[in-house]
């Protein structure tokens, strides 16, 4: 919530939404004192007649507008990277708690950059930060927006027998022993009408 936050905020610094959530999550504000933040600042405008911009007496919010003038040539994997690295995100994450799963998120959303940039390189079309945000929103609806696997100590695994090679776990169970090798995934197999392989004609009477 507050990596997306800060993506939307850098598309458009008009979000309230997103700022809502960045006082929230990143401001450390209670929701009762940024209504209340919030409806002074509608009251003021309707005074006032200036729009100004909400939440830009914020630390954070500053931090992010001062971000914002150095992305417009950058990709979203490496706004993404920014962002964490100079709005120090990471930080912030960790101290909620549940370090290793939360962080294990983060890398998930990284990949997620990546991954939508090798799909707009394949097929010829332009990546953009407000594309990764409307793919991430279609990976949310279509439930495949899976969070980290979080390898703690504490942490179940359930993968393939050729997936956990290697991977030397303290405890390994397998299931499934007693079942058959399935050589003949497809179905497929080859029948001869003779017995002998023709070598200078190898398709040559069989199918």
């Amino acid at each position: 919530k507050l990596i997306l936050a800060c993506l939307k905020y850098v598309l458009n610094k008009q979000d309230s939404l997103s700022i809502a959530e960045l006082l929230l999550l990143a401001g450390q504000k209670k929701v009762e004192e940024i209504i209340e933040d919030r409806i002074q600042y509608l009251e003021w405008v309707k005074e006032s007649g200036d729009m100004g911009r909400w939440g830009e007496d914020h630390a954070f919010i500053q931090n992010l507008n001062y971000l914002r003038s150095e992305v417009t040539e950058l990709s979203s994997s490496e706004i993404l990277g920014l962002l964490l690295e100079d709005m120090d995100l990471r930080r912030i994450i960790a101290s909620w708690g549940n370090v290793q799963q939360r962080l294990d998120n983060v890398d998930v959303v990284r990949q997620l950059a990546l991954k939508y940039e090798e799909g707009c390189n394949r097929l010829h079309t332009a990546a953009s930060l407000g594309g990764f945000l409307l793919w991430l929103n279609e990976l949310e609806n279509r439930g495949e927006d899976q969070q980290g696997s979080g390898e703690g100590p504490n942490a179940v695994n359930v993968l393939t027998y050729h997936k956990s090679k290697g991977l030397e776990y303290p405890i390994v169970i397998c299931h499934s022993l007693e079942g058959n090798l399935r050589a003949e995934v497809w179905g497929v197999h080859i029948e001869a009408e003779t017995p002998e392989v023709d070598l200078n004609n190898v398709l040559g009477n069989r199918w």
